[in-house]
């Protein structure tokens, strides 16, 4: 998901930190192509783009933190894993 990192993310990280989904399709590409590649990926992945610029970084992360126990497939066999919100009993 793309966040808003502030100042920092835009001064020293270069407005990269802010266009997170991009990172994890192509890692490899240059920063300063990054606003024009996160506009090309917004486009092929449609509905799947996700984006959160009104919440805080710093509370998106302790939400995250807090709620985000452990990645588990959603089907077995499927090969699609999502988080699971809910404590893992072993």
């Amino acid at each position: 998901m793309d966040r808003e990192f502030g100042f920092i993310g835009n001064f020293f990280f270069h407005g990269t930190t802010g266009r997170h989904v991009v990172h994890h399709h192509v890692s490899r590409i240059p920063f300063y192509y990054t606003p024009e590649a996160n506009e090309a990926v917004k486009t092929v992945m449609g509905k799947h783009y996700q984006s959160d610029h009104q919440t805080p970084y710093l509370w998106a992360f302790w939400k995250n933190k807090r709620d985000c126990k452990y990645v588990e497939e959603t089907e077995p066999g499927s090969g699609v894993y999502m988080f699971n919100k809910e404590e893992r009993v072993s």
